[in-house]
């Protein structure tokens, strides 16, 4: 997840805004075809709902500088948090992926408790990468959610024009799709 520090001015605090990365979507993107319906709570927003929201923001500031607040957060589209599985959930349905395991979410759990004991108490975590993926699994498996009501409730018009995670993913694909044709060309036309 990306925290995104914004400060427009001395006077305001710095502005705490998170977006979906293509990190996360790689991520995905592995788990796309054999992946856990994990039940940990995780924000996920796009980054072209938090430019909405800047924009939004930037606006206030110049009419009416006053009524914005030193800090929002505005980690996910407006309701509640969800599963990471839902993530999952709603890439699949972007990219229409198919086949698409479900694996077991206590298998799951079971490989990362193993691979955490394995670490703590084996020579292997003499290892600074086998150290690495045990913090980010151990990290992946607790809640990562913050109150964005401030945001929504200062700026009720950014709910009209937040886009879901799957518009979001399907939004990403198309992007690569264009540009992976447009290097084709750009290769083809310099073979001519």
């Amino acid at each position: 997840m990306c925290g995104v520090r914004f400060s427009l001015s001395p006077s305001l605090l710095p502005l705490l805004l998170s977006c979906l990365l293509s990190t996360r979507v790689r991520a995905l993107a592995l788990q796309a075809h054999a992946g856990a319906y994990l039940p940990v709570l995780l924000d996920a927003n796009s980054s072209r709902n938090v430019c909405t929201a800047l924009r939004l923001l930037l606006e206030r500031l110049e009419a009416e500088a006053a009524s914005v607040r030193r800090l929002y957060y505005y980690t996910r589209p407006r309701g509640p948090a969800v599963p990471y599985g839902e993530h999952l959930v709603a890439y699949r349905a972007a990219h229409a992926t198919s086949p698409a395991v479900w694996l077991p979410y206590l298998a799951v759990a079971m490989l990362v408790a193993l691979w955490h004991a394995a670490v703590r108490h084996t020579p292997l975590g003499r290892l600074a990468g086998a150290r690495s993926v045990d913090y980010l699994l151990q990290v992946s498996s607790r809640d990562h959610t913050f109150d964005n009501g401030r945001i929504h409730r200062d700026f009720p018009s950014l709910a009209a024009s937040e886009e879901s995670l799957v518009r979001a993913f399907r939004r990403i694909e198309a992007r690569a799709l264009q540009r992976r044709r447009a290097g084709r060309r750009r290769r083809g036309t310099a073979l001519w």
